[in-house]
């Protein structure tokens, strides 16, 4: 039986709300991690020099968790949403650091970038549907 065409609307409209309230997710959840590391630098238990390598990994983890979450709403193109999730979290790494600093892309944003597609892919294949075996 095939869907109206309203209904795939609503699907569509469905899912863009959840891939975008899993990227705010995993923004918060970046900014969280990322004010725990900056506390660690100012007590010295972290050398400032390290920071790089860390907000590349508050990228990743943050990606990966906020993918986890779209892909288990949306048990059709996993892929697909994941790699949505990690889109929109590094277009809104790069308004930031457009708006407050003179950080582009080439300053240090390929590393970003590749942390947050693989978060996007592995967190959509670690929520993947499992097939059901046939008896």
């Amino acid at each position: 039986m095939r869907k109206t065409e309203e209904a795939q609307n609503r699907s569509i409209y469905s899912r863009a709300k959840d891939v975008l309230i899993s990227a705010a997710f995993g923004l918060a959840m970046c900014l969280a991690l990322l004010a725990v590391f900056s506390a660690a630098v100012l007590s010295g238990a972290i050398d400032e020099g390290a920071m790089y390598g860390v907000v590349v990994a508050c990228c990743f983890v943050s990606v990966l968790f906020g993918s986890v979450m779209a892909a288990g709403k949306n048990k059709s193109m996993t892929l697909l949403v994941g790699l949505a999730v990690a889109a929109i979290f590094f277009l809104a790494l790069l308004l930031v650091g457009a708006v407050f600093y003179d950080a582009g892309i080439m300053n240090g944003g390929i590393g970003i970038i590749i942390a947050c597609v693989l978060g996007g892919l592995i967190g959509s294949v670690f929520s993947a549907r499992k097939k059901k075996r046939r008896k």
